[in-house]
């Protein structure tokens, strides 16, 4: 039986600090089937000499030719269309992943039907610039449904590993996609997953993801949450963050629409009237004197039944 393929997508940029370390990391996998594609996004420091000299030594690493400036979220996207295969990941530039990362994540999704689309992750250890661990930050937060995940991400992308179907969902639409409205690459095929197949969670630690002041995005302390906590993280937010939810929302109802169940199109079009009508979430208080005039009684209750059972409760926007 032939071993999957595993197509491995690293976008680079000014990179070169840490990105022997990376690459090193995977080489030395257990799982060899691999091939690492590489977008560089114009850096200017020896990143590309890097990238070469390791493309000289192992055939399975390529740079892509796509030598244009893309952004990370559609850099990442752009290489899982450069070449066919069975299951892909995203690989940071500066992070070192476990020797056996790729085998655990192939073992575990190959339980499941490939058919559908299928995304898994699992969790990382953060690390500073001198590889040493740093305590305090959780990945435990595993929410995986639909609901969930359109108000918040829990997917890293890095410890991700996902399925051709769920590739093929993206290109079906990728010359439609609004980057400045995608939030980012792995929230986004993380709701595709969620929304047409599995997302599956696996406690397992599989990625020193590294910290330090040139990150993208850093890693967030996350944690399975309680009612008030839910309640909380959605007052909390701010305006430009909640603002960023309903837009990436608006878009998977525009693109996706016609694939969608009709509770699925029911959330999506309640974040849509948020974005259209309602002012900012976080002016809304327990008290008559907060409820905006637009914004009815029912309205709110529905809210607060949404974010608080995003699973069990049955509700209708209005």
């Amino acid at each position: 039986m032939n071993e999957p393929l595993v197509v491995i997508c690293m976008s680079t940029y000014n990179g070169d600090r840490f990105l022997s370390t990376q690459l090193d990391s995977i080489i030395n996998q257990q799982y060899s089937n691999w091939k690492l594609l590489i977008h560089d996004d114009g850096s200017n420091d020896n990143t590309l000499k890097i990238i070469k000299n390791y493309c000289a030594q192992d055939r399975r690493i390529v740079l892509s030719d796509n030598s244009q400036h893309l952004g990370v979220k559609k850099a990442f996207l752009s290489l899982t269309l450069e070449e066919d295969a069975d299951f892909y990941m995203f690989s940071d530039q500066d992070d070192i992943w476990n020797s056996n990362k790729i085998e655990i994540l192939l073992k575990k999704i190959e339980k499941y039907d490939t058919s559908i689309p299928l995304l898994i992750h699992g969790d990382y250890q953060t690390i500073d610039t001198k590889n040493q661990k740093i305590n305090g930050f959780l990945s435990g937060y595993n929410n995986t449904d639909f609901n969930s995940l359109i108000l918040k991400n829990n997917v890293t992308g890095c410890t991700c590993l996902f399925n051709r179907t769920l590739r093929n969902l993206v290109e079906e639409k990728i010359n439609n996609i609004d980057y400045n409205k995608m939030i980012m690459h792995d929230w986004w095929l993380a709701i595709l997953a969620s929304a047409f197949g599995k997302v599956i969670h696996i406690d397992e630690k599989t990625v020193l993801y590294r910290q330090h002041e040139g990150n993208v995005i850093g890693a967030v302390e996350q944690k399975n949450k309680t009612n008030i906590q839910r309640l909380n993280y959605i007052f909390n937010l701010k305006d430009s963050n909640l603002r960023t939810i309903c837009i990436q929302a608006a878009m998977i109802l525009q693109l996706y629409k016609d694939n969608l169940d009709i509770e699925q199109i029911e959330v999506l079009n309640f974040y849509n009237g948020l974005l259209q009508k309602w002012r900012p979430v976080k002016q809304i208080k327990l008290s008559k004197k907060y409820v905006p005039e637009i914004l009815s009684v029912t309205s709110l209750i529905q809210f607060y039944l949404f974010v608080l059972s995003p699973k069990n409760v049955r509700y209708k926007f209005g």
